[in-house]
């Protein structure tokens, strides 16, 4: 069952991140989740917005986040809209067993979130890339 929720809209810029920090902080701090939640969450966004800053050429002006707590989890989602598809649960691992040399470039942020994160789900409708993030309270 939702307990609560909160949807913001933010420019799609790198400037945006500090107002997005504070966003999520305060969201953590209201609902008493802790900082080393809070501090897991800001990564995660802050890869995943900046990559959508980074690699959309989208259309519209702002990114939407929303977070949603349970009673045994928090989700956050961000909402890309007028993208192409491109799905981050089907990039694959990366192997961080193999020297630097021998890996490609790229996908240490989206490892990052992966393991961070107890779950990441992903949806496209209709030029509309949705990336939900969870984090099982108490992990």
């Amino acid at each position: 069952m939702e307990l609560q929720a909160t949807v913001k809209k933010f420019p799609r810029t790198i400037g945006a991140l500090d107002d997005i920090f504070e966003f999520l902080e305060q969201y953590c701090a209201t609902h008493n989740l802790g900082s080393a939640t809070a501090g897991t969450v800001c990564l995660a966004v802050e890869e995943i917005f900046t990559n959508m800053v980074k690699y959309n050429e989208a259309t519209a002006p702002n990114i939407e986040i929303g977070v949603s707590l349970y009673e045994d989890r928090l989700e956050v989602r961000l909402v890309d809209a007028g993208v192409s598809e491109f799905d981050i649960t089907h990039v694959p691992e990366v192997d961080t067993s193999q020297p630097l040399k021998n890996r490609r470039p790229g996908g240490l942020g989206l490892h990052l979130v992966k393991k961070i994160m107890d779950r990441v789900e992903y949806e496209y409708t209709d030029g509309t890339s949705k990336i939900t993030m969870i984090k099982y309270l108490g992990n």
